[in-house]
């Protein structure tokens, strides 16, 4: 047996099923329109239609809140203000009402002016004032005008922005109590410091309001309370810094200086240096030395790019090291190379006069001209034509 549904259950559930397809979605589905936007930057134009030709119609101030109807590509389209104007050809409109379809709704009483919408025959307009053959009429609801889209941040939905108000309010409230008790915790001594309170003040802000400024904001005073905390168990465990820790640093910056002041240049030092600071920062990274190391790579790291373009604007090399077997990519003139005393190449070199296979093995100035740069390998390296070779001390 059939059981009957009710016409009225039928009615009301047809009605829900048909509202659903009213609402028009954007930003990928998560919002609806109308909804709050706030303006991201300062001076943003308010422009007639979506596109950066178009006629300015006002600007926007950074924080500024604003309710967006729709969207054009990279545009958003806003809800104008109260006052705003629109104008429409006056042939088309009689006693209020449009006489025609697609009748344009323009910015400025110009055909050549931007269109903000279209009306039909029969819809109405209030009309302000006529000048010439336009008439200067309130803006028709659903038109609005437009701005960048990169340039709003989505807030909520219209409905919910008193509430969304509020919320904001409590939320710098908070934040400004964690601020607060933070400036007071941090006042103490390093050993008095309760971090994880503070640490709990932040993550109330996250947890209450995770897509406001403010928990943005406290993420990073968490991040800081935990980098300080973890400090702070250093120094308490370790009142002074280990002196191995010491130890290794003071050798890495004697070789640092040796660089620096150093007339000769080869790429494969710096590598070296580098690598005893990244040594220090991966066995010691809550040390203070770490985080100089971290410094000094970095002026490392420059020092060594600007070296290596004087370098390789030379045109005249000197080397010294072992001649070994070794063929260079970018040419098949250089067969043998130049290898320093932690086996790196620092030349491929080939000669026209001389039968270098009478040096292999063993160690070598040379002096020439450069060829070509090897560029295959971490560090560039010449190749050389030689012009003098004799055996080194």
């Amino acid at each position: 047996m059939i059981n009957k549904i009710p016409i009225r259950k039928i009615i009301i559930s047809t009605l829900i099923i048909f509202s659903s397809f009213k609402i028009t979605f954007a930003q990928n589905g998560d919002t609806y329109f109308p909804y709050m936007g706030r303006i991201t930057r300062n001076r943003i134009n308010i422009r007639a239609s979506a596109s950066t030709g178009s006629e300015v119609m006002g600007q926007l101030k950074k924080g500024q809140d604003v309710v967006i109807i729709g969207e054009d590509g990279n545009w958003c389209k806003i809800k104008p203000p109260q006052d705003a104007t629109a104008w429409i050809y006056a042939d088309f409109v009689k006693d209020g009402i449009v006489t025609k379809d697609n009748v344009n709704v323009r910015a400025g009483a110009t055909l050549s002016s931007s269109v903000l919408g279209q009306l039909n025959e029969g819809d109405y307009v209030h009309v302000i004032k006529k000048i010439e053959d336009w008439y200067q009429i309130e803006m028709p609801e659903g038109m609005g005008y437009y701005v960048y889209k990169k340039f709003v941040k989505y807030l909520c939905p219209v409905d919910d922005y008193d509430f969304y108000l509020e919320k904001e309010k409590k939320t710098k409230e908070l934040f400004k109590q964690a601020e607060e008790f933070r400036r007071k915790e941090l006042r103490k001594r390093y050993f008095e410091v309760n971090y994880d309170l503070i640490i709990k003040k932040y993550q109330e802000i996250i947890d209450y309001n995770p897509d406001s400024l403010e928990a943005e904001k406290a993420l990073q005073r968490i991040a800081d309370a935990k980098e300080k905390k973890k400090i702070a168990q250093t120094r308490i465990k370790h009142k002074r810094l280990n002196l191995k820790i010491i130890k290794e640093f003071d050798k890495a910056e004697a070789k640092r200086r040796e660089l620096i002041y150093s007339n000769e240049f080869n790429p494969f030092e710096y590598d070296k240096v580098i690598e005893m600071y990244q040594n220090i920062i991966n066995k010691y990274p809550d040390s203070r030395a770490a985080k100089e190391s971290l410094k000094r790579i970095s002026q490392l790291k420059k020092l060594k790019q600007n070296k290596m373009t004087e370098w390789e604007k030379k045109e005249s090399y000197e080397f010294t090291g072992i001649l070994k077997k070794g063929k260079a990519k970018s040419t098949s003139k250089a067969n043998f190379k130049i290898v320093d005393a932690y086996g790196n190449t620092s030349a491929f070199v080939f000669s026209d006069t001389v039968d270098l296979r009478a040096y292999q093995g063993r160690k070598v100035t040379i002096s020439g001209t450069k060829y070509t740069i090897e560029t295959t390998f971490s560090n560039p390296i010449p190749v050389i034509k030689i012009k003098k070779i004799k055996l080194a001390d």
